[in-house]
C-alpha cells in the first residue's frame, strides 16, 4: 500500500527545510537526490542564489526587489519565496501587488503565504467565554512568541478570515476581460496549464446601484488550457441606467460537476466591471423636492449650546468645545449620550501596525489635543452655517471645522486639517475622519459600497459594490487579538437605522470608507506595547451602542511581514493639508 501511495502521489520536488544554515551536508544530499534522480527540482532556502539549489527562494522580500529579481535575465532560478504575505491578523493589504509581479513575470512562480491557520486553542476565560488561547496565556514561564503564531488566513476553529477572500480572488484561474460592453462580450483567459473549461458554466448579473436587474448563463465554455476566447454573454442587453445611478457587470465562474470538497454553485472566479460610473453630486446642491421656498432653518442659541432646526433635523453645538453633542430626527435621539461627533485621526493597531511600530510612530495622532480658537454661526446662501477653528498642537496643525444646515434637513460636513509646512519628521495619519455614537436600537447596517466583508484601500479586490443590509453585531470580525476592523471602501452611501428604519444615512461628493461596530477604538486598541496584555476578541463585551466611523480614508494593512514593513506608500496617509466632505441626513 505504502508503495501504491508513493506511485500515485509521487512529489514534484524536494524541500529542504528553511532558516536553518547551508554547508557541506546539504551539498551532499542534494548530489545524492540528482544521482538518484535527476528529474525532481531542489529547492533550499539558506542557500541563496549561488549555491545548490534550482530555484531561488528567500522569504519575505518586497515588491521592488521581486521585480528587480525577476527584470534581471541574467539571473535565470525560478523565484518562489518559501515564506511570504505574513497573514497575522487583520493582514494580507497589498496581496494584489505581489501577483500582479508573478503574472507579468514567468520567472516569478509565486510563493508560501504564512501560514494557513491561525494557532490557537480554544479555551474559556475566567467569564466562561470561549476565546482562542495564544503564548503567554499559559503562565510566563516557558518563554513565548505572544500571538505571533496567529497568522493564518483561517481562524483556529477553520472559519476563514476576512483576508482569505483576497487570497482566494488573486489565486482563481479564470480571468475576463471586458470587451464590448454594448453587445456584452467578454473575453475568457483560462489560466490553467492543463485544464480546459468544459466543466465550467459562465454566470452574469447587472446591477444598478447594487440591485441586480439582470441575469443570465452561457452554459457552454470551450476554452483551453492558457487559452483566450471571446465569449457573448447569452441574454446580455445594455441597459444605460436612470441618472447618476451605476451599472456594474458580474461575471462567476462555477462547475457543471463539483469538484470534491467543492459545493454545488462555488464560484471557483468571479470579477465585476463598472459599466457606469455612479453619480457623484454636490452635496451642497439643494434637492429637487425642497421647493422653490423652502422653510428657512431656525436657529435657537443658548449660553452654552446652539441649535439649528430644519426639515425633520435638529442639530445642537457646543458653544464650549465647538462639537455636535445631539442630532435628533422628528424628536427620536440619533447621538448616544455623552458623546459627540468628533475628528477621529487613530486606528486601533492591527498586528502589523505593532510589528512596524506604526503605534508609536504615529502616537501623535491618537489623541491630539484640539483648542477651541474661534466658533462662528451665520446665514449662508445654502442655509445656515457652523465654522469652528481649532488649534492642534500636538501635531502643529490647524483644523476648521464647517457645518452646513440645509433647508430640507441635511447636514453637511466639512472637515479640513492644515499642517505646518515647516515641521519636521512629522508623522503620518492612521486614518483621517469623524466618529459618533448612535443609541443601540440602531444596529443595521445598509449600505452601497464594497462588502458583504470588510475591506481596505490596499485588500478589496475581492469584495464587490453592492446593495447589503447587515446587522451592527455582525461587522466586527473576531481576530485572536482585537484590532481595528469592520471597514468598508468605496461607499457610496451609508445607513444605520432601526428595524423601523429611522436612523441616519451618510454620503460624500466622493467613496466614503465606513464602519459601525459594537465597539469604540478604545476597547480594540492595546496601547504601545501589545505584549502588556493577554487580550482576546473572545473577551470583549459589546457595547450598548453603534459606533459609526464616516472617514475619507485611513491607512492600508500591509502584508509584507510582521515585524518592520509598513504598508506601501501610496495606501498611506501622509503629513500634508486633507479635506473631505459629508452629509447627515435622516434615512426616512
Amino acid at each position: 500500500k505504502f508503495n501504491t501511495f508513493l506511485k500515485i502521489h509521487a512529489p514534484c520536488f524536494r524541500l529542504d527545510p528553511n532558516e536553518a544554515g547551508y554547508g557541506p551536508n546539504f551539498e551532499k544530499a542534494y548530489d545524492f537526490v540528482k544521482a538518484y534522480d535527476t528529474t525532481r527540482p531542489v529547492q533550499y532556502e539558506r542557500g541563496g542564489y549561488d549555491s545548490k539549489t534550482d530555484i531561488y527562494c528567500p522569504m519575505y522580500v518586497g515588491y521592488g526587489y521581486c521585480e528587480k529579481y525577476s527584470a534581471d535575465d541574467a539571473l535565470t532560478k525560478p523565484f518562489i519565496q518559501c515564506e511570504y504575505a505574513h497573514a497575522m491578523g487583520n493582514s494580507m493589504g497589498g496581496f494584489k501587488e505581489y501577483w500582479e509581479l508573478i503574472r507579468k513575470y514567468p520567472k516569478y512562480q509565486g510563493g508560501f503565504i504564512w501560514d494557513f491557520v491561525d494557532q490557537g486553542l480554544l479555551v474559556r476565560n475566567k467569564e466562561g467565554r470561549e476565546i482562542f488561547a495564544y503564548g503567554g496565556d499559559f503562565g510566563r514561564y516557558p518563554a513565548s512568541d505572544h500571538n505571533f503564531n496567529n497568522n493564518g488566513i483561517v481562524r483556529p476553529d477553520r472559519k476563514p478570515n476576512p483576508h482569505a477572500s483576497e487570497v482566494r480572488y488573486y489565486h482563481q484561474n479564470i480571468w475576463t476581460a471586458l470587451t464590448d460592453t454594448v453587445r456584452g462580450e467578454v473575453e475568457v483567459y483560462n489560466e490553467n496549464f492543463f485544464t480546459d473549461l468544459s466543466n465550467v458554466s459562465l454566470y452574469w448579473d447587472l446591477s444598478e446601484n447594487g440591485t441586480v436587474v439582470a441575469e443570465g448563463l452561457v452554459p457552454d465554455l470551450v476554452v483551453g488550457p492558457q487559452q483566450r476566447v471571446k465569449v457573448l454573454l447569452e441574454g446580455y442587453r445594455f441597459m444605460k441606467p436612470a441618472e447618476g445611478r451605476e451599472l456594474t457587470l458580474r461575471v462567476a465562474y462555477r462547475e457543471k460537476m463539483p469538484s470534491p470538497l467543492m459545493p454545488p454553485g462555488y464560484d471557483i472566479a468571479r470579477q465585476q466591471f463598472v459599466l457606469v460610473p455612479y453619480g457623484f453630486s454636490d452635496v451642497l446642491a439643494a434637492t429637487a423636492d425642497a421647493g422653490e421656498n423652502p422653510l428657512p432653518v431656525k436657529k435657537e442659541e443658548q449660553l452654552a449650546c446652539l441649535t439649528l432646526t430644519a426639515g425633520k433635523m435638529a442639530v445642537t453645538f457646543n458653544k464650549s468645545t465647538g462639537w455636535v453633542d445631539y442630532m435628533d430626527v422628528e424628536g427620536r435621539p440619533m447621538m448616544e449620550a455623552g458623546y459627540s461627533l468628533r475628528p477621529d485621526f487613530w486606528r486601533a493597531p492591527t498586528d502589523n501596525d505593532y510589528g512596524a511600530g506604526i503605534q508609536r510612530n504615529m502616537a501623535p495622532w491618537k489623541a491630539p489635543g484640539m483648542q477651541l480658537k474661534k466658533f462662528e454661526e451665520a446665514a449662508c446662501a445654502e442655509g445656515r452655517q457652523v465654522v469652528v477653528h481649532y488649534e492642534l498642537p500636538d501635531v502643529k496643525s490647524r483644523l476648521v471645522m464647517t457645518y452646513t444646515m440645509l433647508p430640507e434637513g441635511r447636514l453637511v460636513v466639512n472637515q479640513h486639517l492644515i499642517v505646518d509646512k515647516n515641521a519636521k519628521k512629522m508623522p503620518g495619519l492612521p486614518r483621517f475622519g469623524m466618529q459618533m455614537v448612535m443609541p443601540g436600537e440602531y444596529d443595521i447596517v445598509e449600505y452601497y459600497g464594497r462588502g458583504p466583508e470588510e475591506n481596505y484601500s490596499d485588500r478589496h479586490s475581492a469584495t464587490f459594490l453592492g446593495h447589503y443590509i447587515q446587522s451592527v453585531a455582525s461587522q466586527y470580525w473576531g481576530y485572536v487579538r482585537p484590532q481595528e476592523s469592520g471597514n468598508h471602501t468605496d461607499v457610496r452611501r451609508w445607513t444605520v437605522r432601526n428595524a423601523n428604519g429611522y436612523g441616519l444615512t451618510f454620503y460624500g461628493p466622493k467613496p466614503l470608507e465606513c464602519a459601525t461596530l459594537n465597539y469604540l477604538t478604545a476597547d480594540l486598541d492595546d496601547g504601545m506595547i501589545k505584549e502588556d496584555t493577554q487580550s482576546h476578541s473572545g473577551d470583549l463585551v459589546p457595547r450598548p451602542f453603534s459606533v459609526v466611523t464616516i472617514a475619507d480614508r485611513q491607512m492600508g494593512l500591509g502584508c509584507i511581514d510582521s515585524w518592520g514593513a509598513w504598508p506601501m506608500e501610496k495606501y498611506r496617509i501622509p503629513y500634508a493639508d486633507q479635506s473631505y466632505t459629508f452629509v447627515v441626513e435622516p434615512s426616512r
